[in-house]
C-alpha cells in the first residue's frame, strides 16, 4: 500500500486529495477527500447510505445549504489561527452543500455505520476543546472537533498545530490492534499544511515485523496509517498543521507506546479520546 497520497493539482472538480476504502489492499474504514474551492465554487455533499460524514472547513467563508437553511461559516483564513474550525456531521440519509464566499478549504471524511448514529449537528470554533499536550520540543496544540461521547458513531477527527523544531504524535504510538481496553484498531489519515509552504515535515511509520516508512512530507500532502508507530518530526523554521482522521470497528482511542520509549514522559491523560460514556 502506498502511505503517501501527493494532491492532484488541475481540475477543480477534482477532489486534491482521495482516499475511497480498498479491503483488498488493507484499506478498509476511512474514507477522506480534500477540496479547495475558489469564490463562487460549490460543492455538493451527497447523502452516503451506511456511511457517516463530517464536512470540515479548514479555512475560508462559505455558504452552507443544510436542511432548507443558508448559514455562512467560516472564521479563519488559515490553518494556523489559533482558533478552530466549524464542523458539519452529517448523518448516512442527509445531505448539504457549499458555495464558497471566498477562497476556502475544506475537508470531508467518512465511516461505515451499523444500525445506530447520532443525529446531524453543525459544530462552531466555540465548541471545539484546545489542549496543550507534551512539553519542551514535544510541547503541540491539540483542537478536538469530533473526538467526544456521543458525537460520531466511529469517526474521530483533530487538528493539531506543532511548533517549529518539535515533535508530534509523540511518543511513538500504535492503535492497530483491536484488544479492548489497552488497544483499539483505528484506521488515520494525516493531511498536512505547512508554514512555509515550502517547508516540510518528517513522519515515519513502522512496526516490529517490518515495516519501515520514513518519509518526507510537503505542504498539502496526505499520509493512511493502517498500523504500525507514527511519530511526526518538525524541523527548525517550519510549523506544521495536520488534520487526523480516524475509524476502526470500535470508536476508542486506546494506544500502545513503542517500548523504546517506553521512559518517555506521557501526556497528562492517557488515552484521551475514549469510548462513548467514559471520560473525555
Amino acid at each position: 500500500m502506498e502511505l503517501r497520497i501527493r494532491p492532484m493539482i488541475g481540475d477543480p472538480q477534482v477532489p486534491r486529495i482521495a482516499v475511497t476504502p480498498q479491503p483488498e489492499s488493507g484499506w478498509h474504514w476511512v474514507g477522506f477527500s480534500v477540496h479547495r474551492m475558489a469564490p463562487g465554487a460549490s460543492l455538493a455533499i451527497a447523502a452516503r447510505p451506511g456511511r457517516e460524514q463530517a464536512i470540515v472547513l479548514l479555512s475560508g467563508r462559505v455558504a452552507l445549504d443544510w436542511r432548507g437553511h443558508v448559514t455562512e461559516i467560516g472564521q479563519r483564513t488559515r490553518v494556523f489561527e489559533p482558533i478552530g474550525p466549524w464542523t458539519l456531521y452529517l448523518e448516512p440519509a442527509d445531505t448539504a452543500s457549499l458555495r464558497a464566499a471566498t477562497a476556502s478549504e475544506v475537508v470531508v471524511a467518512d465511516a461505515p455505520v451499523d444500525s445506530e448514529w447520532p443525529r446531524s449537528h453543525l459544530f462552531t470554533p466555540d465548541d471545539v476543546i484546545r489542549e496543550v499536550r507534551g512539553e519542551g520540543v514535544t510541547e503541540r496544540e491539540i483542537h478536538h472537533l469530533l473526538d467526544g461521547p456521543g458525537q460520531a458513531a466511529r469517526l474521530l477527527l483533530v487538528e493539531v498545530l506543532t511548533p517549529a523544531g518539535h515533535w508530534s504524535s509523540f511518543p511513538p504510538h500504535k492503535h492497530d490492534t483491536e484488544d479492548p481496553p489497552r488497544e483499539a484498531a483505528l484506521e488515520e489519515v494525516y493531511y498536512y499544511r505547512l508554514d512555509p509552504e515550502s517547508g516540510w515535515a518528517v513522519q515515519r511509520v513502522y512496526d516490529q515485523e517490518g515495516m519501515d516508512h520514513t518519509l518526507a512530507i510537503s505542504d498539502g500532502e496526505a499520509v493512511k496509517v493502517p498500523r504500525g508507530y507514527h511519530p511526526v518530526a518538525v524541523p527548525p523554521g517550519v510549523r506544521a498543521y495536520y488534520l487526523n482522521a480516524m475509524a476502526g470497528p470500535r470508536r476508542a482511542w486506546h494506544f500502545t507506546v513503542d517500548p523504546a520509549f517506553a521512559h518517555v514522559p506521557m501526556f497528562a491523560v492517557n488515552n484521551l479520546a475514549v469510548e462513548d460514556g467514559g471520560q473525555r
